[in-house]
């Protein structure tokens, strides 16, 4: 209790009078709380008497303000002792077992998660979700999965948890997708190399810079069934320059992707992909825009244990210049991971090969991808990416300029900074920094790009329960990415497919 408290109870005592009761302090302690005061709230808290000082409302509050601040002793202290008064104290239990666990003494956590007494719903649901969490934490995943199946079968669930539910559905559910996602993402750019991306020849090496704009357009739907699950995919990218001298360089690609999802290992997918790019310069036969390219390629990705996936690819693309077109193979792994509750990582390593009808243009190459998302408090994020590829076109002596066989290296850097998602909806500003170096001088490029970037995206399952909002005094803030809720969070798929476009301008794939 404060000083100031203790005077006034003293005053009172002496005057022979009872303490004044405040009757609207846990209203008051929650608005401070919500307003990101926890210190104010501890006071108030501290300074109250009469009947609700002893109350269980009052400790939850307490330990949430703790919590609050970072003081883990204090709120394990005040939770005990709610627990000593009533051993099987659902929500004292669950905030036990949730501080053990983010403490990593998951021995502790089991032990707290087995002396909660939980009434059906939401709680019995929070219940089941820390099972889950512990399993996963134990690498356990059938474990995670069962606990995570009896928390979904709850009729509702509170928001916060729901928010974890992405998180814990990768660790039980290794290839799990959802049965609808939808993204769209609308960017206004500014480059100072607009031929730096380009499928196509450029007529000119000179670089141009160039305001522009890029849209994309993703649908995924996940059909019923037993062992193998339909998947419809589509997908659309367009991009397009204001400057006169660069509107050659823009794109539009439609792609197709049926696939069966199966029920092997953490889930495995075979698709069959069609691929159209159409191109706004003309060439020699015809003026502009052309069909520049298609493609018909057999794919299968292949979910492994802690977040890993498997993937590759192999098919026919076939191109308006005939001499290029070829037959293509590429094999990836690519995984994800969270070393703490603010930072998510992402990488992949690929390697591909082309065989062409002019063997000036067969390919060997690999490419290298890392990116990692840091999240700051208010939910405003940074994100940084790094992209290497390095490729070699073996038989290309005297072809592409220089009496030695072509090879490419090339890096590129990014760095955006992100808003928090309002609606599905999240905005962000990104520079990014590529560099070619070519053995063949007319190939290499530099390019400075700033996007502004407005991202829509969406998932939804039946199966997901609805969200209630918490009536007590003591919500949990999971720390697993509240991001990935609303579908924000992409796979390393969608992050390899959006770095389609650099491999274009890079390495010489489409031309």
């Amino acid at each position: 209790m404060s000083s100031a408290s203790c005077l006034a109870l003293l005053a009172a005592a002496a005057l022979g009078a009872s303490p004044q009761v405040d009757e609207g302090w846990p209203e008051r302690a929650r608005i401070l709380l919500d307003q990101g005061q926890p210190r104010a709230a501890i006071e108030l808290l501290k300074a109250v008497v009469g009947p609700g000082a002893e109350s269980r409302e009052r400790a939850l509050l307490l330990a949430r303000a703790y919590l609050a601040e970072g003081n883990d002793f204090w709120a394990l202290r005040t939770l005990q002792s709610l627990a000593a008064r009533d051993p099987g104290d659902c929500e004292a239990r669950l905030a036990l077992a949730w501080i053990a666990l983010r403490q990593k003494v998951r021995d502790a956590a089991r032990a707290e998660l087995e002396q909660a007494r939980c009434p059906a719903g939401a709680l019995a649901a929070r219940r089941s979700f820390l099972e889950a969490a512990v399993a996963a934490a134990e690498d356990k995943p059938s474990e995670a999965r069962a606990a995570l199946i009896s928390g979904l079968s709850q009729p509702e669930v509170y928001a916060e948890d729901l928010a974890a539910l992405p998180a814990l559905r990768r660790v039980a559910y290794p290839g799990y997708v959802p049965p609808l996602t939808a993204r769209v993402e609308l960017s206004g750019l500014w480059t100072s190399n607009a031929r730096a991306g380009s499928p196509i020849d450029p007529q000119s090496e000179r670089a141009t810079a160039s305001a522009g704009g890029q849209a994309s357009a993703s649908l995924r739907l996940l059909l019923p069934g037993f062992f193998a699950r339909p998947i419809l995919e589509g997908e659309m990218r367009a991009m397009g320059y204001g400057a006169e001298e660069s509107r050659d360089y823009g794109t539009l690609l439609l792609s197709g992707r049926p696939a069966l999802l199966l029920d092997l290992l953490g889930g495995a997918l075979v698709a069959y992909r069609f691929e159209a790019l159409r191109v706004e310069a003309g060439d020699r036969y015809s003026p502009g825009p052309l069909l520049f390219s298609n493609a018909h390629r057999g794919e299968l990705e292949l979910a492994l244990p802690r977040s890993m996936t498997i993937f590759g690819g192999a098919g026919r693309r076939f191109l308006r210049e005939d001499g290029r077109t070829r037959t293509e193979a590429d094999l990836g792994l690519g995984g994800t991971l969270r070393p703490a509750s603010f930072v998510h990582l992402m990488g992949a390593l690929t390697g591909r090969a082309h065989w062409s009808r002019n063997a000036a243009y067969d390919l060997w190459g690999g490419t290298l991808l890392v990116s990692a998302e840091w999240r700051l408090p208010r939910r405003v994020s940074i994100r940084t990416g790094l992209a290497g590829a390095l490729d070699r076109y073996p038989r290309s002596a005297g072809y592409f300029g220089t009496d030695e066989a072509r090879r490419d290296l090339l890096l590129r850097a990014s760095l955006g900074l992100w808003s928090p998602t309002l609606a599905g909806v999240r905005a962000g500003l990104t520079y990014e920094l590529g560099q070619r170096w070519s053995s063949a001088a007319a190939y290499s490029f530099s390019d400075h790009r700033v996007l502004l970037k407005l991202v829509w995206s969406y998932t939804w399952d039946p199966f997901t329960p609805r969200a209630a909002e918490h009536p007590g005094s003591l919500p949990l803030d999971w720390g697993l990415g509240t991001e990935a809720g609303d579908g924000a969070e992409e796979r390393v798929q969608d992050m390899l497919r959006q770095d389609e476009a650099l491999q274009r301008g890079s390495t010489c794939v489409e031309r």
